[in-house]
């Protein structure tokens, strides 16, 4: 299940146990571990070896997305601090859960959204904050990462290394058992266990985003449209999309696109911030932000000592050593992303998807797509914003005529109940079934 240390070699930590249901998985792991330290490691398969060791005080889950919190609800009732990778939670209400254990239990939880912690995307952030680019109301985030299809559904061999029963933990099985061609990673498409590109790289953008703008609630209104074109597949996530994330006096934007597109920004993760007085984009990919005046000219890159060249990703030393230090003094204010950061941040993801997956089936025209932001709040222009998503997709070969796109409805949300105005349907999927052998809720 992946319950490591993430930086093993870190001065004040040793690494006692590593947790892995694919045997092979656990073999070279193992073997790096050595190398790197010089010493070899424990390893089990089920994190509930683990709970009740009392040398351990520290996990760190990397688990794929469906088991985030039923190993971080279990190690904080343990008594042990965690530090949890993105996305904080499957579900939005996880979220919450892990939130509300985290303070009853005094535990230290930080999420991997590792910008939070670069120099140069500090500067940045900074330079908005403090009016550098005038007044913003606006965030343009992007993933743009040109994928592969997972292949079609089917009825595949599970490894014979992995204990399935463990991998599969607190998710419903499905019918058959495994549906993709391949067993790892792939399962990010499948909803089962992933959010697609919306939970994958969506959270950093969208802290990125929230950190930003000061945005300590969550948005308001949100709608979702998009397409599956290009993926026949066994996944069931949103491949190609546009989410809108209102809260009134801001609004932010995530694009996903996995085709081919052209980058109009440093990278294919980006988070860009549009003021009065200029913009600031800041990458994912390389941890940076570049400063650009009004007409688009550059002026400046915040680059850091984080910075290790363009398109090498920062493996976050920095945010690990911050977890640390709270671990030492016990505050959870110290932390850089604590649990309610990542709540928030992953919680933008999981209501746009929401928004998705009320309306995917709901095939529509272009016009009517039109219609419907003509009438969407927001500080983005929305219609133009439309027209740049059409022109990738006939720049892939698509048709825009007939009823081409899915259109999610326009939901409206309460940030104090953390519930949806008036929305029976949207509010079930705020959370989902879990097996009885593997229990998950609030504690």
């Amino acid at each position: 299940m992946g319950l490591a240390v993430l930086s093993i070699d870190h001065p004040d930590t040793e690494l006692g146990v590593i947790v892995e249901v694919d045997d092979e998985v656990a073999k070279s792991s193992l073997k790096k571990i050595e190398q790197r330290i010089g010493r070899g490691c424990k390893h089990v398969k089920d994190y509930r070896e683990v709970l009740d060791d009392k040398t351990i005080d520290i996990v760190a889950v990397a688990t794929p997305n469906h088991s985030h919190a039923l190993t971080t609800l279990a190690a904080m009732q343990a008594g042990k601090d965690v530090f949890l990778e993105k996305p904080a939670s499957h579900t939005f209400l996880e979220g919450r859960w892990m939130l509300d254990a985290a303070r009853k239990f005094n535990r230290i939880c930080q999420v991997g959204t590792q910008a939070r912690s670069c120099d140069g995307v500090q500067e940045g952030i900074r330079l908005v904050q403090d009016g550098g680019i005038g007044d913003v109301r606006l965030v343009h985030a992007v993933s743009y990462r040109k994928r592969n299809s997972i292949g079609p559904k089917g009825d595949f061999p599970i490894p014979s290394s992995v204990d399935f029963n463990l991998w599969n933990a607190c998710a419903p099985f499905s019918e058959p058992r495994l549906t993709r061609k391949f067993f790892h990673y792939d399962w990010h498409w499948q909803r089962l266990y992933g959010g697609g590109e919306m939970t994958n790289n969506g959270p950093h953008q969208m802290d990125v985003a929230r950190w930003g703008l000061q945005l300590g609630r969550h948005p308001q209104t949100i709608l979702t449209y998009g397409t599956n074109i290009g993926f026949d597949e066994a996944g069931d996530t949103l491949r190609s999309g546009v989410t809108i994330l209102d809260y009134g006096d801001k609004t932010v934007v995530f694009e996903i696109r996995n085709l081919e597109t052209p980058m109009p920004y440093p990278s294919s993760h980006c988070a860009a911030f549009y003021g009065t007085e200029g913009s600031l984009v800041q990458s994912s990919a390389d941890m940076f932000c570049v400063l650009y005046d009004p007409e688009g000219k550059k002026i400046k890159e915040f680059q850091g000592e984080d910075f290790v060249g363009y398109g090498k990703f920062n493996q976050g030393e920095k945010h690990f050593d911050n977890f640390v230090k709270a671990v030492k003094s016990r505050r959870y204010e110290d932390l850089n992303t604590d649990i309610l950061d990542g709540h928030r941040s992953v919680g933008m993801c999981h209501l746009g998807n929401i928004s998705w997956y009320l309306g995917e089936n709901n095939r529509v025209t272009v016009k009517e797509v039109d219609e419907t932001l003509q009438k969407m709040p927001g500080h983005d222009d929305h219609r133009k914003r439309l027209q740049s998503f059409l022109d990738y997709l006939t720049g892939n070969g698509a048709s825009l005529s007939g009823e081409c796109l899915s259109l999610g409805p326009v939901l409206t949300f309460e940030d104090k109940s953390e519930r949806f105005v008036d929305n029976k349907e949207a509010d079930i999927l705020l959370s989902r079934e879990y097996r009885k052998e593997f229990p998950v809720g609030p504690v």
